[in-house]
């Protein structure tokens, strides 16, 4: 859903800029050592120092970004790597590279000084590495790539059309009755459809606000900041320890994110989905023409 996901809160624009440059120093000695490592592919081997350094001794790197709680050059530390990888050129296909390094996870987002000129993001959540800190500039001319990057990927609403927003109203809604459907009969199953709904949740806030999708913690503060009461309500509603009190949470939730674009899909609404991403206008005008057809009958409206 989304794929991006998008109110008004500050774009990050400042973080490659007004941080201070924490470039990475290579200790050239180790090098035939990391590349031996790195040929045998035993990247579980090796520590956060030698993957970068790794990186930095690399020819087609350009530069590195550390975007992320969790800073690459710290030797303690809890949660994932993520790290935004500059080439001179990209490799065919793989966007990304995901890896364990000892213990740690590491994502590799991978990117060429090219996608860093280029009108639009190619993810939505472009913008958001961008915003890190540099650890490694080959060139010493990162920064000002990044800096015209930021100015160029200024975050868009999202354009909705009539079939995003019906597969939206649908999805949840479909989820949400079926889990109540399902409270007197079959607890685990409607806990398990309320909870993992959440996260949709969540994004159809984002999405309606047109404000990007940055990551969990991100969202999470971005409705803290920005919508109080949902946030509150996620809160209890994960703290929530009796089936109803949770299943009260949940139903408001949904009607509250999905009530800007149309509200709960309920009894008397039929509603269309589009076979494919071009059809775009009329659609649900079209289903109830397909409806009429397929019941040989008038009474569907309109």
């Amino acid at each position: 859903m989304g794929r991006g996901g998008k109110g008004d809160v500050q774009h990050p624009t400042k973080g490659a800029l007004a941080q201070e440059d924490q470039t990475f120093g290579m200790a050239n000695g180790s090098r035939l050592i990391l590349e031996a490592r790195m040929n045998s592919k035993e990247t579980t081997e090796m520590n956060l120092e030698g993957l970068l350094q790794a990186l930095a001794n690399n020819r087609n790197v350009a530069g590195i970004v550390n975007y992320g709680s969790r800073s690459a050059t710290a030797t303690e530390g809890s949660g994932d790597v993520d790290l935004l990888v500059i080439v001179d050129k990209e490799p065919e296909h793989v966007e990304s590279l995901h890896i364990w390094v000892g213990n740690t996870p590491v994502d590799l987002n991978i990117r060429s000084l090219h996608d860093l000129l280029a009108d639009r993001p190619l993810t939505s959540f472009d913008s958001e590495m961008i915003g890190g800190v540099i650890i490694y500039d080959r060139g010493g001319t990162l920064q000002d790539f990044l800096a015209t990057a930021v100015r160029r990927w200024v975050p868009q609403s999202s354009i909705w059309n009539e079939s995003d927003t019906a597969f939206i109203r649908f999805t949840l809604s479909h989820a949400m009755h079926k889990a109540h459907s399902h409270l007197e009969d079959d607890h685990l199953l409607a806990r398990y459809i309320m909870s993992t709904q959440l996260y949709w949740i969540v994004h159809t806030y984002l999405m309606v606000a047109g404000e990007p999708f940055r990551g969990e913690k991100k969202a999470l503060d971005w409705l803290k900041n920005m919508k109080p009461e949902v946030y509150v309500s996620v809160e209890r509603f994960l703290d929530a320890t009796l089936l109803q009190e949770m299943s009260r949470l949940y139903e408001w939730l949904t009607r509250d994110c999905l009530s800007p674009i149309g509200g709960i899909w309920d009894a008397g609404e039929p509603i269309a989905l589009a076979r494919d991403s071009g059809c775009t206008e009329d659609l649900q005008s079209r289903g109830r023409a397909v409806l009429k057809d397929l019941l040989n009958s008038e009474f569907i409206g309109g």
